[in-house]
């Protein structure tokens, strides 16, 4: 739950370095590339398959006449219509450039790995249009540079083997370089399946096009991690994260890194196809949209929190089971204009005498909220907030206060007549809605208006 810092600036500008160094070629490169892959850089011979389908395996498909990237880290170059996999006789691949030119397919099964090594500044891995890299329970990664412009679909395998982004094997140390996926103004990560798709040794994931979860998919992000939504390289448009199942970007082991993963909002994100909540953990940063549609309904949409820790010893790949010690959700009304958007922000470094916690910032537009249909804003705190460690305070006993900017003062809202908003009220604390999950304490806000709260 850490609030915009000074180096997030610099970073983004390193990231946007290395966009503009993934201008288009010059045309002694395109004709040079006129086959499909681009053209071997110094130092690098190209291994390019030779058509059809096949299993990485098989020399004998290979220009080389040898298998690319077991022995040595080589370029490996899979022309329009090639349709590989890597499959158990493999296991793991490791290169310093992959192409797949548009119309290609690579496939890597349960358990594989593939590993792009190259300088991130010199060498380009590459999946363009139209092609498909399918991780299907395997590891995808390296300390290279992977931009994608077509397809990189990931999944958990059916057999549950789980899947992974990685800048190296996720069971080796975290140190070294840290790999950079970038997904390209017109490329979509799909993450879908059953189960979560990690990611692991302080991978780094661009995204200036569309990454989706969906089915009973999400991110579980390591420690030291990040993900960036961006302006596009070219054109208007930024990029998104469209959600359409009730996962997030969770938060995932530690990794022996003190610093949980870092989420960074410069585009936008999306939620609609369901009515749960969705978890945004770790570092939240940036100014980007959080948009909810479901029909004609919104529902609760974004969590924001301070980072979780999950110890999952298999792959961190279930819900996360650490707690976060505040967080908010929303459920927004049926009568809406066109589209709604919401920002939840704890106001770290804000104390109030006698809250529990920090303030939490709910702030809506783009909405017309009544009191027969409000806004309703649940609270949640967990048992590390409290100065008993037995069992939260009685929510019937508490009392929200509101502020509507940072220099105002909190005013207590009344306890809700029923569910209704009293006479004379914007606000109230449904005390009935109220509960305890363990050792959570849920409270529960029926209002017309957002801005800033607190329990006390």
């Amino acid at each position: 739950m850490t609030r915009k810092h000074p180096h997030v600036a610099l970073f983004l500008a390193a990231s946007a370095a290395l966009a503009i160094s993934a201008m288009p070629p010059t045309l002694a490169a395109q004709e040079a590339a006129a086959s499909g892959c681009q053209a071997a850089p110094k130092g690098l011979a190209e291994n390019s398959w030779l058509g059809g389908s096949g299993s990485w395996s098989d020399a004998t498909k290979w220009s080389q006449q040898v298998v690319p990237g077991l022995a040595t880290r080589d370029y490996a170059c899979l022309p329009t219509g090639a349709d590989v996999v890597v499959d158990a006789s493999v296991r793991r691949v490791d290169l310093d450039l992959l192409d797949l030119d548009s119309g290609a397919r690579l496939t890597l099964q349960p358990g594989s790995a593939l590993y792009v090594w190259g300088d991130q500044q010199e060498l380009r891995s590459v999946v363009r249009s139209d092609a498909v890299l399918e991780v299907d329970g395997a590891t995808l990664g390296g300390g290279g540079r992977l931009q994608v412009i077509g397809t990189l679909d990931v999944r958990r395998a059916p057999d549950g083997t789980p899947a992974a982004l990685s800048s190296r094997p996720v069971s080796s140390p975290s140190e070294g370089r840290k790999g950079l996926l970038e997904i390209s103004d017109q490329g979509v990560l799909d993450v879908h399946g059953a189960g979560n798709v990690r990611l692991a040794r302080k991978y780094v994931v661009d995204v200036r096009g569309l990454v989706r979860l969906r089915d009973d998919a999400g991110l579980v992000a390591d420690h030291g991690t990040t993900m960036l939504l961006q302006q596009h390289s070219y054109g208007s448009g930024a990029g998104r994260l469209l959600i359409r199942n009730d996962r997030g970007f969770a938060g995932g082991r530690r990794a022996g890194i003190k610093a949980p993963a870092t989420f960074v909002n410069e585009g936008r994100i999306v939620k609609r196809d369901s009515d749960g909540t969705s978890r945004i953990d770790g570092t939240y940063l940036g100014d980007g949209q959080v948009v909810a549609k479901s029909g004609h309904v919104i529902h609760a949409v974004l969590v924001a929190s301070g980072g979780g820790g999950c110890d999952d010893p298999v792959s961190c790949g279930g819900t996360p089971t650490a707690q976060v010690p505040q967080t908010a959700s929303v459920e927004l009304p049926i009568t809406y204009l066109d589209e709604a958007t919401v920002k939840i922000d704890p106001l770290e470094g804000e104390s109030v005498p006698g809250a529990i916690g920090v303030p939490m910032k709910v702030h809506a537009t783009g909405l017309q909220a009544t009191f027969a249909d409000p806004v309703v804003i649940e609270l949640r705190y967990d048992s590390t907030l409290f100065t008993s460690a037995t069992q939260p305070p009685d929510p019937t006993k508490l009392v929200v206060g509101h502020a509507d900017g940072p220099d105002a003062t909190y005013a207590d809202v009344p306890a809700c007549a029923g569910r209704d908003i009293p006479l004379g009220a914007f606000a109230c604390l449904d005390v009935g809605a109220s509960h305890t999950e363990g050792k959570d304490l849920v409270l529960v806000i029926r209002t017309v208006d957002t801005s800033r709260w607190i329990a006390h």
